[in-house]
């Protein structure tokens, strides 16, 4: 359990590895997540409190998810679809294109 909640902190923080949280917590998670609440949970009077349950998940998810990303671009720059490579993005940059 201890692991479990050290990786969440380290999701929340940006210091997980961006596969481990979006397979794993996003993907595998996330679909067990939604199909106890919204499957085997009756809908009725339960739904409030299923979509209630589910606000935080979603919240820590798409923030963990979001800083893990931006942690990977930093440490190796920006993806630039356009000529297939990895680089600093000081190519496009007029400002620093001499540089």
């Amino acid at each position: 359990m201890n692991s479990v909640l050290e990786f969440a902190r380290d999701a929340w923080f940006g210091r997980a590895p961006l596969w481990k949280v979006f397979w794993l917590a996003g993907e595998l998670a996330g679909t067990t997540l939604a199909v106890i609440l919204f499957v085997v949970i009756p809908i009725g009077p339960y739904t409030a409190a299923a979509l209630a349950l589910s606000v935080p998940y979603l919240v820590w998810i798409y923030v963990s998810m979001w800083r893990c990303a931006l942690e990977l671009t930093r440490f190796r720059g920006h993806l630039n679809v356009g000529d297939g490579g990895v680089h600093d993005g000081r190519q496009d940059d007029p400002i620093h294109a001499g540089v």
